[in-house]
């Protein structure tokens, strides 16, 4: 009987120790599975952080947008609109002639208009060449 109950307490000892395995195993994988949901809840979070902020702004943008002075400033500038008994200036802008004909005149060289010199040679000339 001696062997038989030691055949009998091995087997029950050998199920145990494997419950135990299984259970350990199993908690193991719920740890795991616990983490993971942890960190995508966390990053779920940062997300809708991201997404507030970027809403903010953009509701500041269309406040910003709605006001009138903004919209009277877009429609003269991109439309050319203007309110009635105003009265627009327009300043145009040409090329400085005298600063190139004094650079040609300094090196000696007149050149026709079709035929411009280049900037970085305008510069050499003006460095470099001594008359």
């Amino acid at each position: 009987m001696t062997k038989k109950k030691t055949i009998i307490t091995t087997c029950i000892f050998l199920f145990g120790a494997a419950a135990a395995w299984g259970i350990v195993r199993a908690g193991v994988k719920e740890l795991e599975r616990n983490r993971s949901i942890h960190a995508e809840i966390s990053q779920l979070e940062q997300e809708a952080q991201k997404y507030k902020h970027e809403n903010v702004d953009l509701e500041s943008k269309i406040g910003y947008f709605m006001k009138s002075d903004f919209q009277e400033r877009e429609a003269k500038e991109k439309l050319n609109l203007q309110k009635p008994g105003e009265k627009v200036i327009v300043i145009k802008s040409y090329p400085d002639e005298d600063r190139e004909e004094g650079l040609e005149a300094d090196s000696g060289e007149k050149e026709s208009s079709d035929q411009k010199t280049s900037n970085y040679m305008l510069w050499w000339r003006l460095f470099f060449q001594k008359d």
